[in-house]
């Protein structure tokens, strides 16, 4: 089931609630393939930020935060080539996934039927909300629960840089 209800399935998957995960039948590239700990934050960044190229600038405070390393923009290079090899398997199966480069910044792109996890957990409590008033019991238990699972998995465990709490905070707002 795809996250608006019909029955085709999306043919990609991504978790970046919990352990980071993209399936893509019958591809899955686990949170040990993405590069390093800063593999680990790009990834659900550009997820998150995909309807927009994001600045090289914006993505090392988002890696490193306020305090980047000295020849930061090398290092940025060079994880998103390493990003873009680990996505490699998915690409071959579903070439509408595509990490490119634009004018001083990178942009994401992915099929519009894509299952995100986070956003799932947002449009799970949207459909519990609407069938409160409806008296769709049902609905509302159903959908509250797939909201409170995924938000029970957390986001990026261990990190703490300003994006990352805001996210968190998301999901233990979806959460109660």
């Amino acid at each position: 089931m795809t996250s608006h209800g019909t029955h085709d399935g999306p043919r990609l998957r991504i978790a970046i609630c919990g352990k980071l995960a993209i399936e893509a039948e019958p591809q899955t590239v686990r949170e040990r393939d993405f590069p390093a700990r800063q593999g680990r934050r790009l990834w659900p960044y550009l997820v998150l930020e995909r309807r927009r190229s994001v600045s090289r600038d914006e993505l090392a405070e988002a890696l490193w935060g306020d305090a980047p390393p000295d020849g930061w923009d090398p290092s940025l290079s060079a994880l998103v080539s390493r990003l873009r090899a680990a996505l490699q398997p998915v690409i071959t199966i579903i070439p509408e996934v595509a990490l490119t480069s634009d004018a001083g910044g990178y942009r994401l792109q992915l099929p519009s039927d894509v299952f995100i996890d986070f956003e799932r957990a947002r449009y799970g409590l949207h459909l519990a909300e609407a069938a409160i008033p409806n008296e769709d019991v049902t609905m509302a238990l159903s959908e509250a629960r797939v909201a409170l699972e995924i938000g029970a998995r957390g986001f990026l465990p261990g990190d703490g840089l300003p994006w990352i709490e805001l996210r968190r905070r998301q999901l233990r707002d979806i959460q109660i």
